[in-house]
């Protein structure tokens, strides 16, 4: 059994069973576990018993700051792992699509100004909906740096509740709502990321958002200077959207990344040589990604040029 060999690997830092059965053997190899700095269980068939005996064991293990239960049953165990939180080091904590349900992110909410170690949380897809009130409101008590809200069934309306309260989460480095439904409500969303000047990176991606939305969202460039990636792929922004955002493309003077998905009519002349100006300005971007063809910078003599623009026409 493994647990009979783990104490042979006293240095060990990191341990990954994800996609094994090993409920089976849960108890004896946690008690093996105590110095671990990285456990991955993803996909390992953990249910809501062996899923409670975990959580036990968390605060023994020290060392432990990256926790990876995704692909998991965690049900009502939920409540028991929420408490334990505040007991651990953990800072890094992934709960991807562990069946959980509006009820359990009410009571995670609860107990998150807690977790004074967390710094990251995944939640992706599960069922946040309503929940995000509690949620959101609680960002400000917290240090959470990174939230990922990828496919959590969110529409517009949880869009603009999350909006309402991300001025006051002042750690707040990276926002995730790609494969949600934020259509109308990035204009709120917009307004509100004017006073989150740490964000550094933000998706959304096939997030059903058009022209109007990214109007707004372009505006804001201003007010978030630091953002290094936005990934805005997978919806259709036409000519206009396409031209605010490089007209205040500008304001970035840090991005690295830029995903878009455009779709221009053949007028589309005047647009390309404004993008095409907006990119020969000193921006340290590394490359930008439209419609799934790369565009390369190249360094010329005294600045940087677009050597290819692929639109889908």
């Amino acid at each position: 059994m493994l647990s009979e060999f783990l104490p042979l690997a006293s240095n060990m830092q990191e341990l990954d069973l994800s996609r094994n059965t090993i409920w089976i053997a849960i108890e004896p190899l946690l008690q093996q576990c105590t110095r671990i700095f990285k456990l991955r269980l993803s996909s390992s068939q953990l249910e809501e018993e062996n899923m409670k005996l975990l959580i036990e064991f968390l605060p023994k293990a020290s060392n432990l700051q990256e926790l990876d239960l995704s692909h998991n049953s965690i049900g009502m165990a939920m409540e028991h792992l929420a408490r334990q939180l505040q007991y651990c080091k953990i800072s890094t904590l992934n709960l991807t699509d562990t069946e959980l349900k509006e009820s359990h992110f009410k009571i995670l909410a609860k107990f998150l100004p807690k977790a004074s170690s967390l710094r990251e949380l995944n939640l992706s897809m599960n069922e946040v909906g309503m929940a995000i009130d509690p949620l959101a409101q609680q960002l400000q008590y917290c240090k959470i740096e990174r939230l990922t809200l990828s496919d959590t069934k969110l529409k517009e309306d949880h869009i603009k509740i999350l909006s309402e309260f991300l001025p006051k989460a002042s750690n707040l480095h990276e926002l995730n709502l790609s494969n949600n439904c934020v259509g109308m409500a990035l204009v709120p969303l917009a307004h509100q990321l004017q006073c989150c000047t740490k964000v550094v990176h933000l998706n959304l991606y096939f997030t059903d958002i058009e022209d109007r939305g990214i109007i707004e969202l372009s505006k804001s460039f201003i007010s978030i200077p630091n953002l290094t990636v936005l990934n805005l792929g997978w919806n259709e922004i036409g000519n206009t959207g396409t031209d605010a955002v490089f007209r205040h493309i500008n304001h970035l003077t840090k991005l690295e990344y830029l995903e878009m998905d455009v779709r221009l009519d053949m007028k589309c002349s005047a647009l390309v040589k404004v993008c095409c100006a907006a990119v020969g300005k000193d921006i340290g971007w590394k490359r930008i990604r439209m419609d799934h063809k790369e565009c390369q910078l190249i360094q010329g003599a005294a600045s940087k040029y677009l050597y290819t623009v692929m639109f889908l026409v």
